[in-house]
């Protein structure tokens, strides 16, 4: 929260304690919304897994050889080598 890395709408109506809440954690006798974010995120962190470095840089080659004429064997689109 304090990295600004958590987005949220600040319009809605629930937000500012929300805010107030995350804020004053672990200082405060109140945390039920801290622990929600809590299990939320992990709750993400098995529904999604990151991609490695590797497979991240991967996926930029066969991007970037995509661009290239080269299809995801490594032929080019119009020799076929």
């Amino acid at each position: 929260m304090r990295a600004k890395g958590v987005r949220f709408d600040k319009n809605a109506d629930w937000y500012q304690t929300l805010e107030d809440e995350m804020m004053r954690f672990p200082r405060d006798k109140h945390d039920d919304q801290v622990d929600c974010m809590a299990y939320l995120g992990m709750m993400l962190d098995k529904l999604i897994e990151a991609p490695t470095n590797d497979e991240v840089e991967d996926e930029e080659y066969r991007d970037a050889m995509h661009e290239f004429g080269y299809d995801r064997r490594g032929a080019n689109a119009v020799t076929g080598y």
